[in-house]
């Protein structure tokens, strides 16, 4: 059985024809009323299905045509619809000669069994067939003319409704955009916009002008690469790639070339966003120029330090709050027979005090952090090298404070007394001997000046 269809949306006309092959139907479906009316003449069906707005020829004038041939008019006609809702509409419709008037959206199974329902009357004869229009075609053409005017001064109100929807969303979007360039021009930082596809760039800002020393519209149209350093281009292609495919990321010291060919230090900001369907990705570049040169000073007086450090004679040892070490000069190094750099972080008392000494220490440094007793401004004590060697080293210890007063560590210098100790020893040893033989003799000793 072959249905034809009368709709002007496309989606609702394939929804409509899948439905219905579904179900074994073969159909035909026409775009506008005019188009239906051709194929049923040419190839009459066994039902027609018709959305009633429609262009050139809507579906009242459909249905009129097909119902006034005396070749078509007894193919049952079912208007569905969901523009004409009006009761008055339905009355139309049914006087026109419809068989059944449905309105949208329906549940295909309900929609079927109405579509089946009129196919066993059509198959059974009991479907109304009705003659030529009963009423007098003067009276007919008024209903028609009601129906379609109140249609259409209801379409007049929703353009008109959607034209001011539309100027208001548009003067939205000019205030959005000039909004947008007043914060691009106010921004501290060069900002480039670009298209993802093509990484060219589409806008940029004053600040951007200046970073490079090159006019907003020449800056327009450059490829992002030539925003950097030449011999790197691959490298800044894979960056710009990189933000693309995570859609947000910082990207730190890279460097812009400008006009001079003066190569700027930056640190790029990215995100990528829609805008006019297309995919674009903005670009905030500061220039790190100030703050890499201070962070080269930092550093400079960092390593100065440092170099301060290691040509003193003696050992200079920084510990934190739980006794880990945070500083140890090269001198400390030699005397532990260690590198700074295995050593740092790890616990001071755990690997570089005797066994013997090492709870008693640990606790009086607790002591010292906890604020409970003051560090001894000089005091003496064993520690083991990284051979297992003890050497004796005189420290002169202080406090380490933050700005809040709170204690943090202590920095201490210590004075390898090993060879001195040792001394002290041999002679107190040989006094103890002296002292021994002179108290034992038999025979009187005298000692004159």
């Amino acid at each position: 059985m072959k249905i034809l269809i009368a709709e002007d949306n496309e989606d609702s006309r394939l929804i409509l024809r899948k439905t219905l092959e579904s179900e074994g139907y073969e159909v035909q479906d026409a775009p506008n009323g005019a188009e239906a009316l051709r194929f049923a003449k040419e190839s009459p069906p066994e039902m027609i299905i018709s959305d009633i707005l429609m262009p050139e020829m809507d579906g009242f004038r459909l249905c009129h045509e097909v119902k006034s041939d005396q070749k078509l008019r007894r193919i049952p006609f079912i208007f569905y619809t969901a523009t004409y809702t009006d009761p008055k509409d339905e009355k139309l419709a049914m006087t026109l000669g419809a068989s059944r008037f449905i309105l949208k959206p329906l549940e295909n199974a309900e929609f079927l069994k109405i579509i089946n329902d009129v196919i066993q009357e059509y198959r059974d004869h009991t479907l109304v067939v009705p003659g030529m229009v009963r009423e007098e075609e003067a009276e007919v053409q008024k209903m028609y003319d009601d129906r379609i005017s109140v249609k259409l001064d209801k379409k007049i109100r929703e353009l008109q409704k959607e034209r001011m929807a539309f100027k208001a969303k548009e003067a939205e979007l000019m205030a959005s955009e000039e909004k947008y360039r007043r914060l691009m021009e106010s921004a501290n930082d060069a900002i480039f916009i670009a298209d993802a596809e093509t990484g060219i760039i589409i806008d940029a800002n004053r600040e951007a002008e200046k970073m490079l020393g090159i006019p907003q519209e020449k800056i327009i149209g450059m490829y992002q690469t030539q925003l950097h350093p030449p011999e790197d281009v691959d490298q800044y292609r894979e960056i710009f790639l990189r933000h693309i495919r995570t859609g947000k990321a910082i990207s730190e010291k890279l460097f812009v070339i400008n006009s001079a060919g003066q190569k700027i230090p930056v640190e790029i900001s990215s995100s990528v966003m829609e805008s006019g369907g297309k995919k674009i990705i903005q670009g905030i570049f500061r220039n790190i120029t100030e703050r890499q040169n201070t962070e080269d000073a930092l550093r400079e007086e960092k390593n100065k330090a440092q170099r301060y450090l290691d040509i003193a004679g003696v050992i200079i040892l920084a510990l934190d709050a739980a006794g880990r070490i945070t500083l140890l000069n090269q001198k400390g190094c030699e005397i532990l027979e260690c590198r700074a750099e295995e050593i740092i972080g790890s616990s001071w008392f755990d690997n570089f005090i005797p066994e013997r000494m090492k709870q008693e220490i640990k606790a009086v440094y607790e002591s010292i952090m906890n604020g409970e007793m003051e560090p001894l401004e000089y005091y003496e004590n064993p520690v083991l090298t990284k051979g297992g060697e003890e050497r004796f080293i005189a420290w002169h210890n202080t406090r380490i404070k933050d700005g809040e007063g709170n204690i943090i560590g202590t920095l201490s210098s210590g004075q390898d007394i090993t060879a001195h100790r040792m001394a002290e020893d041999a002679l107190h040893e040989s006094e103890k001997r002296f002292r021994t033989i002179f108290e034992s003799s038999p025979m009187g000793i005298i000692i004159a000046n």
